[in-house]
């Protein structure tokens, strides 16, 4: 995945190591120690100390239980002797505090680019379950074949097959246990699968280049989704597909995706 998006050797390696853990029983590799990549037993503790409540409260006892287990003991003393300089909410905001800090030239994708690097946020999002592998692409595919019956200029046909490749992304905030499970939901669970449509529109508000094209556009499989899910999701604020009538009939079609023999029965 990392390679499709065509991140740099320095930035591959770390993300291959993500599950390792310090004393040796993640995974894929087994890696261990300090042949994990610095910068991974960083986001280790980082992620260690954003899923805790008794940090805020200035607990550490949890974290120093993880320390030469699945945390580098000494990045975790590290963090407790720095604690609230680390942890401290300034108010701004995360996403532009990271990209102010990143080094060298800010990366920008060309055409090409960027079709490579939704395919491949497509692909990721249909690995969230096995009964929507391809589903994406399907999607993106139908879209962009509709496209010239409905007469669509040629930049909105691009533009339109973007959008479709992402309009489920919002699903990978959702547990993948909701999406496998075998029986009827409970509602919280389907509050949750409610909910993944927003997710993708704000993910998509993040980008100009997505926000340009994704919310209106997204709204259509959301409307979609409405009807096969439950009578209880929530209406959207937006005309399905947009404005243009024609875009909502490209996107809005029926689900590509065949159904398997047996799944989850919501």
């Amino acid at each position: 995945m990392s390679q499709r998006l065509g991140l740099e050797a320095g930035v591959r390696g770390p993300l291959a190591c993500a599950f390792e853990r310090w004393n040796g029983p993640g995974g894929p590799d087994h890696v261990r120690g300090e042949d994990i990549p610095l910068v991974t037993r960083l986001v280790h503790v980082a992620q260690a100390v954003s899923l805790s409540e008794e940090i805020d409260r200035g607990d550490f006892a949890t974290l120093e239980a993880a320390a030469d287990r699945s945390l580098e003991p000494d990045v975790v003393r590290l963090f407790i002797a720095n604690a609230d300089g680390l942890t401290a909410d300034e108010g701004t905001s995360l996403w532009d505090t990271v990209l102010a800090v990143e080094p060298g030239e800010r990366a920008t994708l060309s055409k090409d680019g960027i079709d490579r690097a939704l395919s491949a946020m497509a692909d990721f999002t249909d690995l969230k379950s096995t009964y929507t592998i391809g589903h994406s692409r399907g999607v993106a595919d139908l879209a962009r074949a509709a496209a010239p019956a409905s007469r669509l200029p040629g930049d909105e046909v691009v533009d339109l097959y973007r959008t479709a490749l992402i309009h489920d992304v919002g699903r990978v905030a959702v547990s993948g246990v909701v999406w496998e499970k075998k029986g009827p939901l409970t509602e919280d669970e389907w509050e949750r699968v409610r909910l993944h449509a927003y997710h993708s529109e704000r993910i998509a508000a993040r980008s100009p280049l997505l926000a340009r094209i994704g919310p209106a556009r997204l709204d259509a499989p959301r409307e979609a989704r409405r009807v096969r899910l439950s009578p209880g999701q929530p209406r959207s604020r937006t005309t399905p597909g947009g404005s243009d009538p024609r875009r909502r009939r490209c996107v809005s079609g029926d689900d590509p995706t065949p159904s398997p023999p047996a799944g989850p029965e919501h």
